[in-house]
């Protein structure tokens, strides 16, 4: 077993120092692609924010409060699903230029952008799905630390909390760890589970669904 792990390693170092130029280049080129259309986003989230508090700063309990609005849900939204889908093909290409490593071929850049965009659909598909599935299972733990939060946290600014410590705020952080402790334990085993999908999606035609 062991002799069998070690030989998989070493081939895996053996294809990373293949590719490891084609794997730094494209991972730098999709940060800053997402650094590109992210950026104008976030901007003009913080412009809506201002404009809705109309303050010139945020606080922390309006920046919590402008994205608990429809506006804000619609920013996080579009940020959300921008970032999801960088992040598929994103790593749809750099699944691409380890396979090629692996098989010796070389594989150009006009080449793997073909071999990218033919697959944008079901990458970014099963993204979705990835997304909304962690989100069904997410939200009765976020809907508890919703109400952790408002039965407990509301009366003062999260700065008092953090730095005065009293007991109500050590209630509810023992409360929230609780419910984080649940969400990863309810989390991680599917996460385990769906680490393989893409690649079935990428190289194995297999449906999103």
């Amino acid at each position: 077993m062991f002799g069998a792990l070690s030989a998989v390693l070493r081939a895996v170092r053996a294809d990373g120092l293949r590719a490891w130029r084609h794997l730094l280049a494209a991972d730098l080129l999709f940060k800053l692609l997402a650094f590109v259309a992210l950026t104008p986003l976030v901007g003009l989230a913080l412009q809506a924010g201002v404009a809705a508090s109309g303050s010139s700063v945020l606080a922390d309990q309006e920046i919590l409060y402008f994205f608990l609005r429809p506006m804000g849900i619609v920013v996080l939204v579009g940020v959300a699903a921008l970032s999801i889908a960088i992040v598929a093909l994103e790593q749809a290409c750099l699944m691409a230029i380890a396979l090629a490593a692996a098989e010796g071929v070389r594989l150009d850049a006009g080449r793997l952008f073909r071999f990218v965009l033919r697959r944008r659909r079901p990458v970014i598909a099963l993204a979705v799905r990835l997304v909304a599935k962690v989100l069904l299972f997410a939200a009765p733990f976020l809907a508890g630390l919703g109400l952790i939060y408002l039965g407990l946290l509301r009366e003062f600014d999260i700065n008092y909390y953090l730095e005065e410590r009293p007991p109500v705020f050590l209630s509810a952080a023992v409360l929230a760890s609780g419910l984080l402790i649940g969400l990863a334990w309810v989390l991680v085993p599917r996460l385990v589970a769906w680490w393989l999908a893409l690649p079935l999606v990428l190289f194995e035609g297999v449906a999103p669904g």
